[in-house]
């Protein structure tokens, strides 16, 4: 249909026309996230939201057994009982699955039509990796990229060659090839076990301090709850999980 915008009365009778659209129904407007800081214990996103956008990780599976989960629930309740605002990762019921992980990737922004080839990338660095065995000592602190949140961690101590020849392969292949930043250097391989908003911590000198002090009474059982085998890598990519085992 062609429209004769030659007059003024004309543009103004489109306009006037116009004036109110209706209003799409629900299910046809775009899915935005809450980003309620209130309604995420206090968390902002580090990142902003973008439409088209699939914020993806891959994450080596840390499965913990009994005794690790009753050492770490030890720990956050020594440390919740100083500072409250520690929130733990694991869950309280030492009979339910917790499996923790450890950061293969940072956070990467992926289009609809890569999130096939990255991860099939990734799953054949996988056939080609044998599982790696790892263990723990003692517990550091570690922050978020802007600094709103620190991480009590377990950096990894045994394993450490074999991981970093898994994530080497993993940065100079998919990461690289999708054009996404590769993962911190020197890498410090660790599984987190619990987090604050540094807000709520005052002064962050001391909250180290207090976890480095916590780390020397718990030391030798770290190392003597053993090795840990892993042989899940998951690719996570929103809320969908592929999981591909280490079998080479």
């Amino acid at each position: 249909m062609l429209v004769d915008y030659s007059s003024d009365s004309d543009q103004e009778g489109v306009k006037n026309q116009n004036k109110n659209p209706p209003q799409l129904p629900a299910q046809f407007k775009p899915n935005t996230p809450n980003d309620d800081p209130a309604q995420h214990q206090g968390r902002t996103r580090s990142r902003p939201f973008m439409e088209g956008v699939y914020w993806s990780h891959v994450q080596l599976s840390v499965p913990l057994e009994y005794t690790f989960k009753s050492i770490l629930k030890e720990i956050h309740n020594k440390l919740h009982s100083t500072y409250s605002s520690l929130h733990s990762l694991y869950p309280s019921d030492d009979d339910e699955d917790g499996d923790g992980y450890l950061s293969l990737s940072r956070p990467l922004a992926l289009r609809h039509h890569q999130l096939g080839t990255f991860v099939g990338q990734v799953k054949d660095i996988c056939k080609q990796q044998t599982s790696i065995t790892i263990s723990f000592s003692n517990l550091s602190v570690l922050y978020n990229d802007n600094k709103t949140r620190a991480f009590i961690v377990m950096p990894v101590v045994a394993g450490y060659t074999e991981l970093r020849g898994l994530l080497e392969r993993i940065d100079t292949g998919p990461v690289s090839d999708h054009h996404q930043e590769p993962y911190y250097h020197p890498p410090i391989f660790h599984v987190s076990i619990a987090w604050s908003l540094t807000s709520d911590l005052h002064s962050l000198d001391a909250f180290e301090e207090v976890v480095a002090q916590v780390s020397q009474l718990y030391q030798r059982r770290l190392r003597m709850a053993g090795a840990v085998d892993c042989s899940i890598v998951n690719v996570k990519i929103a809320k969908n999980v592929h999981s591909f085992e280490l079998s080479g």
